[in-house]
């Protein structure tokens, strides 16, 4: 029998090499799917140099510049209202100069194509042209209501950038607006500023 033993002892230790090797498997799979139900990330909504792809620059009218009116619309009729033009801002990209004929009209952000949650993030930059006033993004058109409580006081050339980060105070806001809008908009009539940069983003299933 003995010398059938070191036969044995190979068989047990490979043995015990395979059942190693299933719980390693398990392990990993167990991590894997771990990872996959874990937290999701931002991913972008909307870009408003995507948006404008294939327009014109010159463009000056809804059915030129809102073929797709989902999540972005003017606030306002064109002209009678607000006035809005597709111009260059520089490195191929285009944006939208905006004229407020009206000082309650601007651009709208529409919750019915984004279904705003706390948490989504605005990211917006520009310069402003015509007369001082003030740039907001208004969470509820019955009153003076800035996302972020970001309406900075702007004259002829300033620049302006942030990154709103909407709370469950401003999506109450703009559920309870007509429409239930987010309105990019001054405070004043026949301003005119630039919006060079739009993008917002948030997490979604």
């Amino acid at each position: 029998m003995k010398k059938y033993s070191w036969i044995v002892a190979l068989l047990a230790a490979l043995a015990l090499v395979l059942v190693g090797c299933g719980d390693d498997g398990g392990g990993q799979q167990g991590g894997q799917e771990g990872g996959e139900e874990g937290g999701s990330e931002p991913v972008v909504l909307f870009d408003l140099a995507t948006y404008l792809n294939g327009v014109a620059v010159g463009a000056d009218t809804e059915a030129e510049i809102f073929i797709d009116k989902s999540k972005i619309q003017p606030a306002g009729g064109i002209p009678a209202q607000v006035g809005i033009k597709v111009v260059d801002v520089g490195g191929e990209k285009k944006g939208l100069e905006i004229k407020t004929v009206s000082d309650w009209a601007g651009v709208d952000l529409a919750d019915s194509g984004f279904s705003f949650k706390a948490g989504d993030t605005i990211e917006i930059a520009g310069t402003h042209k015509e007369l001082d006033t003030q740039i907001l993004l208004n969470t509820n058109h019955s009153g003076w209501a800035p996302a972020g409580g970001w309406n900075p006081a702007v004259t002829p050339n300033d620049t302006f950038s942030t990154t709103i980060t909407l709370t469950a105070a401003d999506v109450t806001a703009i559920g309870s607006a007509t429409p239930k809008n987010i309105r990019i908009r001054t405070n004043t009539a026949n301003a005119v500023f630039v919006i060079e940069k739009l993008i917002v983003k948030g997490i979604r299933d």
